[in-house]
């Protein structure tokens, strides 16, 4: 979305400021591709520290338990019943 409006800075849109001051043609789509990433980041980190708060407090109230199951020790997955009839629909009666 940022690369956009430095496309419309880039064509006169004033759409690109810094400092509040409107900024257009090539220094506008070239402020925008430096706001792009830096703005992902903060984004990234923000939503990253709302997840992680989310999942302690969840963990605190509801406590999460993990347990390991070795291969050898997994049961075998309940396999579906075979049709005689050769169709692979189930028989209808």
């Amino acid at each position: 979305m940022i690369v956009f409006f430095g496309v419309l800075a880039f064509y006169g849109a004033k759409t690109v400021s810094i400092s509040g001051e409107y900024v257009t043609g090539l220094k506008g789509l070239i402020a925008a591709l430096i706001m792009a990433p830096l703005f992902t980041v903060l984004f990234s980190l923000f939503a990253w520290v709302g997840a992680y708060i989310g999942i302690r407090v969840y963990g605190y109230f509801w406590p999460l338990e993990l347990e390991y199951v070795p291969a050898e020790e997994r049961p075998e997955p309940i396999q579906p019943l075979q049709t005689t009839s050769g169709s692979s629909a189930p028989d209808r009666v």
